[in-house]
């Protein structure tokens, strides 16, 4: 039967497995209560791991002392029995304690599903394909971290001590790391500063994980990303939400991920920093119109009443998690049910009033239409205003870039080529289609943009500049210069 020590071990093993699932499936609550419960075996196995060494100092002492005390009280052994029979039984003991804390260890620092199987070799490393697995965002690098070296222990390329920390086998050592750096290659910057590393520490893998993680992903710099991130936030309209609630689980994901003190905790020791703040609550909805934000204050307080009635007196951002698992009832979901249920509402009317319109053949004259209103009529869609908003808004820029395809409908403010932009909104046009305006200093730096990140034709069909006067002057002249250019520069 294994030792608690070894079970604890174990089991420390899953939680961290279950963890990476977590942070891949992004569900929030379970991170925190993996985190937690990690945090709580790591103690505890620190604990066994100060009574092992006390037991064996005390066994050392006892099997010097029985030594000496056999010889002093047996000065002849017994014709009877075996030779020395006192320090044999001690002997005995001691082996088999020193027998089981060595299986115990063993059991520790290998993988249980690759124990007994064959040495790896360089050819094992050079087969596993991680195209798909390379870092997206600088930011998440920890996380980036903690995904690979559970895939490296899956592989069989190194173990993980009893300190927490993996370390790739000595003899793939080289061909792990560099493996690893494969990830990395989106980045010129974490590359070099690798490189440099490796130059001057050889191929260390903790040497290399905490230099990078230092320089690129101290708790320093992560809150100041995670303030940079809030203050790029924009509402895409009501019938684009998904892509707003993205974000703000990106943002919470990029903190929950960063090795910081948290100086707000639950009973429990978990991280409360996002939930129970209702200054960040505050600063993430700012940019939802205000009649949304009222409707879901509203729903917020009627849930938390049949479901956290001990919340009553708090104030609304706080009587419901901020997010959670599928199923629950949190901020961020009845957020979704508000502007869904206010997306149906304006849709009927706005296919209304288009109705019998000959389709435009023109993007931009199709994106008007979404603005478009009689005088005297009353309805006007949330994708109206946030159309009409934005055209003021790039009336004041400088220059502007339009694009439209595949690639805008997961895009975020953070997303490559997006986040080159000076500022940018994404909004949804009137047959549904998401489309990103790009705010730039001038003309040259938007075309070297499209260049480096928008010449795919099959993700991003319309790449053109923005016209404000377009409207204006396909009414006046029956058209005018479009001024316009595809993607790719063309």
């Amino acid at each position: 039967m294994p030792s608690p020590h070894t079970k604890k071990r174990q089991e420390l093993l899953r939680v961290r497995e279950d963890l990476d699932t977590a942070f891949e499936t992004e569900d929030l609550t379970a991170q925190e209560q993996l985190q937690e419960r990690e945090c709580q075996l790591e103690s505890d196995i620190s604990h066994y791991r100060d009574l092992i060494n006390t037991c064996t100092a005390k066994i050392d002492h006892l099997l010097a002392d029985a030594s000496v005390g056999a010889q002093a009280l047996l000065p002849a052994p017994s014709p009877g029995l075996p030779v020395a029979i006192h320090d044999e039984s001690v002997n005995s003991l001691v082996t088999v304690l020193a027998d089981a804390l060595a299986k115990a260890t063993s059991s520790v620092k290998s993988n249980p599903s690759s124990m007994g199987s064959r040495p790896m070799q360089l050819s094992d490393v050079s087969k596993l394909s991680v195209s798909s697995r390379t870092l997206k965002d600088v930011s998440l690098l920890s996380v980036h971290y903690r995904r690979m070296e559970s895939l490296f222990v899956a592989a069989n390329f190194g173990q993980v001590g009893e300190d927490g920390r993996f370390t790739p086998h000595e003899s793939i050592k080289v061909a792990v790391i560099e493996k690893f750096l494969d990830t990395l290659s989106p980045f010129a910057t974490l590359v070099n500063e690798a490189a440099r590393n490796i130059d001057s520490n050889g191929h260390n893998w903790v040497a290399l994980r905490e230099t990078l993680l230092d320089k690129f992903c101290s708790p320093g710099a992560i809150r100041k990303e995670v303030r940079k991130r809030v203050g790029k936030l924009t509402f895409p309209g009501a019938a684009n939400v998904d892509q707003y609630i993205d974000q703000l689980r990106d943002i919470r994901t990029l903190h929950l991920g960063a090795n910081h003190k948290c100086t707000t905790l639950s009973s429990t020791g978990a991280c409360q920093c996002f939930d129970d703040n209702t200054h960040f609550i505050d600063s993430v909805l700012k940019p939802v119109p205000r009649d949304l934000k009222v409707q879901l204050a509203r729903d917020v307080i009627s849930a938390a009443r049949h479901q956290y009635s001990e919340r009553r007196t708090l104030d609304w951002q706080l009587r419901l998690p901020f997010d959670g698992t599928s199923g629950t009832v949190t901020i961020l979901s009845l957020l979704a049910d508000v502007c869904c249920a206010n997306s149906l509402t304006t849709e009927g009317g706005l296919s209304r009033k288009h109705e019998g319109q000959q389709p435009s053949s023109d993007v931009r004259e199709k994106l008007w239409h979404a603005s478009d209103r009689q005088p005297h009529s009353t309805v006007r869609t949330a994708a109206q205003k946030a159309h009409a908003e934005a055209v003021e808004w790039a009336r004041t820029q400088p220059f502007v870039l339009l694009v439209m395809g595949e690639g805008v409908k997961s895009a975020t403010a953070s997303t490559t080529g997006f986040s080159a932009a000076k500022d940018l909104r994404f909004l949804t046009s009137r047959a549904g289609k998401p489309y990103c305006l790009m705010s730039f200093p001038d003309k040259s730096s938007a075309m070297a943009c499209v260049s480096d990140h928008f010449a795919d034709k099959s993700r991003f069909g319309i790449v053109k500049e923005f016209d404000t006067d377009y409207k204006r002057r396909q009414r006046g002249n029956n058209g005018g210069p479009k001024n316009e250019y595809r993607s790719g520069g063309q």
